[in-house]
């Protein structure tokens, strides 16, 4: 299953009412968005301050399906998001290795 690392900073509205009920309701809210779908919320981490309130990592079932996930999260909730889609050493190990037809520009 791909995996997900998610950065998000919550706008000031969101991020006041998170504070009003716990950051565990988030958490909750984002394991059972997760399952859903037919994924899994690997591990959250709440940042204290600076650029990003929080870093979640997931497994979904497919690219497909984290893009239907980010769409659901598309609330206004969130001031800005980044997404990076995670692989093992074994796998860029395997990606290295695929022939490509690239050239710099000049060469």
């Amino acid at each position: 299953m791909p995996q997900y690392a998610v950065l998000a900073k919550y706008s000031s509205a969101a991020l006041g009412a998170i504070r009003e009920a716990g950051y565990t309701s988030r958490v909750e809210q984002m394991k059972a968005l997760c399952e859903s779908v037919g994924g899994q919320l690997i591990n959250v981490g709440f940042c204290g301050s600076g650029i990003w309130d929080f870093v979640g990592f997931v497994d979904v079932p497919s690219d497909g399906v984290f893009t239907a996930l980010s769409l659901a999260g598309s609330t206004g909730a969130f001031e800005r998001v980044e997404y990076h889609e995670l692989r093992s050493a074994e796998q860029m190990d395997a990606l290295r290795t695929l022939p490509t037809s690239w050239q710099a520009p000049g060469s």
